[in-house]
């Protein structure tokens, strides 16, 4: 109980992140209390296994050249996408080895 406790508070805290991540992005970074309404930027994906679709994405990072890696929990990868949600690569399959994932985090 615990630990699904846990998994729901760090899912909630993740989904934070993401909102704080794409206001700082799109170049918001402003409270809306603090007057300023946030502005809807951009969505992409599904649900599913292939390319730029995901099994409950639950980590998200972006480099300096505004990529963005998603860890894609439940296909046990990491995908890696454009600032405008263009599909790049991905890497990583289940299993404890070089390379797998036993559902990835960022």
């Amino acid at each position: 109980m615990i630990k699904q406790c846990l998994q729901f508070a760090n899912r909630i805290i993740f989904v934070l992140c993401i909102i704080v991540i794409v206001a700082l992005a799109a170049g918001i970074g402003v409270p809306a209390c603090a007057g300023f309404a946030p502005t809807y930027v951009a969505q992409w994906g599904l649900p599913g296994t292939g390319n730029g679709q995901f099994k409950w994405p639950c980590g998200i990072a972006i480099d300096t050249n505004g990529n963005v890696y998603v860890a894609d929990t439940n296909n046990n990868r990491i995908q890696e996408f454009t600032s405008t949600g263009t599909y790049v690569t991905q890497w990583g399959n289940g299993g404890t080895g070089n390379g797998q994932f036993a559902s990835p985090l960022l």
